[in-house]
């Protein structure tokens, strides 16, 4: 049966506005395969976790421990991410800025917050300095978030934010 009308992602996917060119990669990514049950989205944070019954490192949603986090570049459901049986991912140890609808709602997102990891969702949330928690970068060029509407007609939610990765582990 022909199909027809548009088929709209729930979230935009991830654009990386500065410091990365995919034509010529020359910056901290990395590429490996998804644990088998998980599924992971583009502009996800996402971490690596070793299985041992398969002796490799495998993408998971969130940070486990003190591994290094990562921002997902495609969607784990992707026929070419399939194909390879390889995920894409931008470190945060990188110079990007990056934009991403997977963010914890209700937090405030002003230029220069600090921003981490919430739990094992993949999302991003807005914390404090000096509250112990890995930073992951500072929210930039907008204040508050960002709705994508006249911008982007591929996603149903189109709230976003932007921020410049500036990865500390714990600082004090």
């Amino acid at each position: 049966m022909p199909r027809y009308g548009t088929i709209k992602r729930q979230y935009p996917r991830v654009e990386v506005l500065r410091g990365y060119d995919p034509n010529e990669p020359r910056t901290k990514t990395q590429a490996f395969p998804v644990k088998s049950g998980v599924t992971i989205s583009s502009g996800q944070v996402i971490s690596l976790a070793w299985d041992a019954a398969l002796s490799q490192y495998e993408w998971v949603l969130g940070v486990t421990g003190t591994a290094m986090p990562y921002i997902a570049l495609a969607d784990s459901r992707d026929e070419d991410v399939q194909e390879a049986d390889k995920l894409p991912a931008l470190s945060v140890a990188g110079d990007f800025e990056i934009q991403t609808a997977f963010f914890k709602a209700g937090d405030t997102y002003n230029v220069d917050v600090p921003i981490t990891f919430d739990g094992v969702t993949g999302d991003l949330k807005a914390t404090t300095a000096g509250s112990g928690a890995a930073i992951l970068g500072f929210i930039t060029r907008n204040h508050g978030v960002e709705n994508l509407a006249g911008k982007n007609s591929n996603a149903v939610n189109l709230d976003v934010v932007t921020f410049q990765t500036s990865y500390q582990l714990n600082p004090a």
